[in-house]
């Protein structure tokens, strides 16, 4: 995830993620279709393991939010990827306030380029280094945060802004 910065808070996550995926589920080809949720089973290793899942589920972690082919860009946002051939897997996080994510990567003192993909998890796991306050369907960025925020990322294209607090 791309994040933002928010004033005073000194917090940046940096990098975008693209991340190469074993093999697409969803469509006749293979490939998840716009809409879709995919859940990440294992982000250890060099290919990326998921499964398509319901969203809003405990298990999904990001939702499709536009498939790209030739190698096409996501565009402006905040989106993590999945690139298989030419195809590109533009994702959002599927998640909702009070959710937790895990960020590879992540600290709570600075700069930080995440080596993998945020995923979800209990928020009294170890592994869970931000809380979800604020989700809007708007990608206006820190504005649409509430003022104690730390760190935010936005969405062009579907429009969305989630809001993050650190949670240590």
């Amino acid at each position: 995830m791309l994040a933002g910065v928010l004033g005073g808070a000194g917090v940046v996550l940096a990098g975008l993620l693209v991340i190469v995926g074993s093999s697409f589920a969803g469509a006749d080809d293979g490939t998840p279709e716009v809409g879709e949720c995919v859940a990440i089973t294992d982000d250890s290793k060099d290919d990326l393991e998921y499964e398509t899942t319901g969203c809003g589920t405990a298990a999904s972690d990001h939702k499709v939010a536009q498939v790209r082919q030739n190698y096409t860009s996501c565009g402006n946002g905040d989106y993590s990827e999945i690139t298989q051939g030419s195809t590109r897997l533009c994702l959002i996080p599927d998640v909702a306030v009070g959710d937790c994510q895990r960020l590879p990567g992540a600290t709570s003192g600075g700069v930080s380029v995440p080596t993998g993909i945020d995923t979800k998890v209990p928020c009294g796991s170890p592994e869970a280094d931000v809380k979800i306050v604020t989700s809007v369907r708007s990608g206006i960025g820190e504005s649409a945060c509430p003022e104690d925020t730390e760190n935010y990322s936005a969405f062009n294209d579907p429009p969305k802004t989630i809001c993050l607090k650190w949670l240590h």
